[in-house]
């Protein structure tokens, strides 16, 4: 038996993914500096023309999560105040199993749009504990919302 391996193909096919995989780390890193390096210079441009102003307290640009089809603009914040302000308190699967209903889905049958659904509602309220409209009690998948201030 010689010392080579039995799968040669799979291990140059492996070998070559790495190298490509390194050489996106590495092209990576070096477009990393310089976007760097042009922030630390915009960073000196506006203490010129500012220099009350702190460069680091600048928040950086968010992500915007991408828009469900399902959804119209406002649509979510507007039915998690209106169960808010119906039913005192209420789990996040809870508003979307009324959406799914509401919208023709199966909440038992549609795992993949109820997780979407789930997922979705949770982050708006997130956001909207962010800003302080409403409050989150308790942690993990058993948590409720209120609407902020109510005890």
């Amino acid at each position: 038996m010689s010392g080579k391996p039995k799968n040669v193909i799979v291990l140059d096919a492996l070998i070559k993914k790495r190298r490509e995989t390194a050489f996106r780390i590495t092209e990576m890193e070096r477009e990393t500096e310089t976007v760097r390096a042009n922030l630390v210079h915009l960073d000196a441009v506006i203490r010129l023309f500012a220099p009350n102003v702190s460069p680091e307290q600048i928040p950086p640009q968010t992500r915007r999560p991408r828009q469900l089809a399902y959804f119209a603009h406002g649509e979510i914040t507007r039915r998690a105040l209106d169960m808010l302000r119906a039913g005192g308190t209420v789990k996040a699967v809870d508003i979307a199993k009324q959406a799914m209903t509401d919208k023709g889905f199966s909440f038992e049958g549609d795992r993949r749009t109820r997780i979407e659904f789930c997922r979705r509602i949770t982050m708006q309220l997130t956001n909207m504990a962010r800003k302080g409209t409403v409050e989150k009690i308790g942690v993990g998948r058993g948590s409720r919302w209120q609407l902020a201030g109510e005890t």
